[in-house]
């Protein structure tokens, strides 16, 4: 008897988890299946929709599946030796990937085989994941569009102080490294402005992020820090920074009077490895909330989003994949005056030498039909042409994070 074995979280099931496991079932006499705990998804920094109960039902009701077991470590091959599974299944991603290599090489060592299935093209949970959050927060706003005086709650923005930053990260995605002096920094009455703007148009935020740039190296940073708190629009209010610079005691006062939390990126440079024990020892010390952030790819590696060699991507088709695929399309950006769905699209057309289309982008600017312009905007979800020059969340081009420039 072949008994084959196949894992993975099973979130939000759908049509490519179904060919994987009729695919599997058609090569061997007995499929075993382990569905991903709870607490193994988010140690990947990542949090499933379903809970592990319910996606284990899931899969144990699949025609094609035998029997289900509960993955809550990243050691297949024990849970092989341990199912006396014949054969393991994965996805062609991993085809050719020197980790698995070397995984091939030691299964074999126990009579089990590796196969590789082709993943399903155009579809999967993290795809479906970003479709629903999107759809939610296009019905909560178009649900109020019609009425000029109803508040407008919107989940989570990005604040922009500038481009300045202390490292010179040759793979930034937000290109910083090439900003030019005049993006580096914003006058603070002009990013009050912008954000009154907002207030006076019935927008609260649940969850704002300042971020550059690296913004602890922004002088205004404590005034701004205190308007947000006064303005009572921001319910919870996070600085993001790179971990190389230790706030002043001012800096740190102000974040635990006001309940500020510290997101830290642990890129493991030469500039913060040292830097970021300390840091969090500090901000432990005075009871200021952080925490460490592990990337959009959920394993403490960066995406590959391409740079000033990047060349006009011309199919339409491409481009549109780019977006609808890329796990920062939902990243509403405030910044110089404007507001963008994706970060790097806001300077990329002045970094990288190309023009973004009329509705790319959306000014900010005191007029009396900003508010329904912000609506339309946020329903209106469109790949942009930044995706022409961007190679977007491709789980193909991960690298190793905040490599510097000479």
């Amino acid at each position: 008897m072949i008994i084959g074995y196949t894992s993975g979280v099973f979130d939000l099931f759908h049509i490519g988890h179904l060919n994987l496991l009729r695919n599997a079932k058609g090569m061997c006499d007995k499929l075993i299946v382990g569905v991903t705990t709870d607490e193994l998804v988010s140690y990947k920094g990542k949090f499933p929709v379903i809970p592990f109960v319910d996606r284990l039902e899931i899969v144990r009701n699949i025609k094609y599946v035998d029997a289900v077991v509960a993955q809550s470590d990243m050691d297949k091959l024990t849970m092989c030796k341990k199912l006396k599974a014949n054969v393991m299944f994965v996805g062609d991603d991993w085809y050719l990937n020197d980790k698995w290599e070397a995984y091939e090489k030691e299964f074999a060592k126990f009579g089990i085989d590796i196969v590789y299935f082709p993943r399903t093209q155009g579809i999967s949970s993290t795809q479906i994941g970003i479709a629903l959050q999107t759809l939610h927060n296009i019905n909560e706003l178009s649900s109020l569009s019609v009425c000029s005086s109803r508040l407008i709650k919107v989940d989570s923005i990005v604040l922009s102080v500038g481009q300045a930053c202390n490292l010179k990260c040759k793979e930034c995605g937000a290109l910083t490294p090439y900003a030019p002096q005049e993006i580096r920094k914003y006058k603070l009455e002009n990013i009050i402005q912008d954000l009154k703007l907002f207030i006076k148009n019935g927008f609260e935020f649940e969850h704002i992020q300042i971020q550059g740039g690296e913004p602890l190296l922004y002088k205004d940073l404590p005034e701004l820090l205190k308007w947000l708190n006064s303005s009572g629009k921001f319910n919870n209010i996070v600085v993001a920074t790179n971990g190389t610079i230790i706030p002043n005691n001012a800096l740190l006062d102000i974040l635990k009077l006001y309940n500020i939390q510290m997101r830290i990126s642990d890129y493991d440079t030469t500039k913060n490895k040292e830097t970021i024990p300390a840091l969090i020892n500090i901000l432990n010390q005075k009871c200021i909330r952080n925490y460490v952030y592990q990337f959009m790819s959920g394993k403490s590696l960066w995406y590959q989003k391409g740079g000033l060699e990047m060349k006009r991507e011309n199919d339409d088709k491409i481009a549109s994949r780019r977006f609808s695929m890329c796990k920062n399309n939902i990243c509403l950006t405030i910044e110089n005056s404007k507001l963008c769905y994706c970060t790097r699209a806001l300077n990329a057309p002045l970094i990288q030498g190309f023009e973004a289309k009329n509705n790319d982008i959306l000014n900010i600017s005191d007029r009396p039909a900003l508010r329904v312009e912000i609506l339309n905007y946020l329903n209106g979800k469109h790949y942009m042409e930044a995706c022409r020059y961007c190679y977007g969340t491709d789980e193909n081009r991960l690298i190793s994070p905040a490599e510097q420039m000479p």
